[in-house]
């Protein structure tokens, strides 16, 4: 009698103290969630600021809610239109316009469906509406002759874009294996950036 009351206790114990742990680790890693959110969010603030970038917000007449980064300041440098690729957003451009900031006026929306920006099951997403939708968004900016880089889908876009609004789009670059073996049937696959004239 006396061993079973010890076993039970024990086992009470053993019992606690595993509830205890499960308890102090939920309470960590629920912690750590909002820390780990913390950090990055700090992190891509702190990345923003040294690119010159500022977040704005804006709706264009086809009722477009559009959240981009945009340079300060930088109205009399070269315009570019940097589009990035499919489930990313303008965060992904950030260390890119780090490297060239002060050189060109970047403007890097999240695309409709991605990020902070309208999101629509009603919308048409093709590469041609995605395009028409960024014509819509620089014409709104003022600004009436831009560059455009864009990788994965955003390749894709800027293509759909030089097509649809020639005399807007400057020489464009699009680093996207899709856009060359869309051009180039042998289907090669040269990673790397491929500045094509206007």
């Amino acid at each position: 009698m006396l061993v079973g009351r010890q076993n039970n206790k024990r086992d009470l114990c053993m019992h606690s103290l595993k509830l205890s742990l499960l308890l102090i680790s939920t309470i960590i890693l629920c912690g750590c969630d909002g820390l780990a959110k913390w950090a990055y969010e700090s992190g891509l603030s702190l990345e923003k600021g040294r690119a010159g970038l500022t977040d704005q917000t804006l709706e264009t007449r086809d009722g477009i809610q559009w959240h981009l980064l945009r340079s300060e300041g930088q109205q009399d440098k070269p315009a570019v239109l940097l589009i990035h690729g499919f489930g990313a957003d303008s965060s992904n451009w950030v260390r890119f316009v780090n490297e060239l900031e002060g050189d060109f006026h970047f403007v890097v929306p999240d695309l409709p469906g991605h990020g902070e920006t309208t999101r629509n099951t009603e919308l048409d997403y093709t590469m041609a509406a995605q395009a028409e939708r960024l014509v819509t968004l620089m014409e709104t900016l003022e600004i009436p002759a831009y560059h455009v880089a864009g990788n994965s889908m955003g390749g894709a876009i800027t293509l759909a874009l030089a097509q649809a609004a020639p005399e807007r789009v400057l020489p464009w670059a699009a680093p996207s294996p899709w856009l060359w073996r869309k051009q180039h049937p042998s289907g090669c696959f040269p990673w790397g950036w491929w500045i094509l004239p206007a």
